[in-house]
């Protein structure tokens, strides 16, 4: 009896990994696909990469907003004064 539950606990944990693994790729696809359709438009703010998904920058920004700006207007210039 032990044999079958520890079987079916092993069986659980690797179909959560299976999901996991499917979700990361749909991520990622997502993310290639949304970038390379995404249009350039000129004199745009300049879009900050990185972050995490779904917040963006908050994290950054909600506990240092004057080193979040500072570091974006060394990296992208005066757009971000």
């Amino acid at each position: 009896m032990a044999l079958i539950s520890s079987l079916t606990a092993i069986g659980a944990d690797f179909a959560i990994f299976h999901l996991l693994v499917v979700v990361l790729c749909f991520y990622f696809l997502f993310s290639i696909v949304s970038r390379s359709l995404r249009k350039k438009v000129p004199n745009a703010v300049p879009r900050v990469e990185g972050g995490l998904p779904f917040l963006g920058h908050a994290i950054e920004y909600g506990t240092n907003p004057y080193k979040f700006v500072e570091r974006c207007r060394k990296k992208y210039g005066r757009a971000f004064m």
